[in-house]
């Protein structure tokens, strides 16, 4: 049997919810089931993952099948989650002196009386 992920879904004792890679470790490597299932849990971390990512395109195909309210909520996660990514830049540039050019600007403007 080759060593393949099939994604079929989350089954107890296989890696990555693929029965046919955790019957192929178990034959091809001739391993005790202590060590067939230390890296059966090694796996799932990260068959799981790679099985769950989508492109940018499959994420774009789901989102037109939603109905407008749906479309709404996805808008709105995303105009927030895009908002706390940015606040997050802008923190980190001020945390690392990015900004402080830009204060020190401001603040001679200020003095000049430049600004209103």
């Amino acid at each position: 049997m080759p060593l393949r992920c099939c994604c079929s879904g989350s089954k107890p004792g296989t890696i990555g919810g693929c029965e046919a890679l955790s019957v192929s470790l178990s034959i091809c490597f001739h391993l005790p089931i202590e060590a067939i299932t230390a890296i059966q849990l090694e796996l799932d971390k990260h068959l799981s993952y790679s099985c769950l990512m989508r492109s940018v395109e499959e994420i774009e195909a789901e989102i037109a099948q939603l109905n407008p309210a749906e479309v709404r909520q996805v808008a709105k996660w995303l105009a927030e989650y895009e908002a706390e990514l940015w606040d997050k830049q802008i923190e980190n540039d001020a945390d690392t002196g990015k900004l402080d050019r830009f204060i020190k600007e401001a603040i001679e403007e200020y003095s000049q009386g430049k600004t209103l």
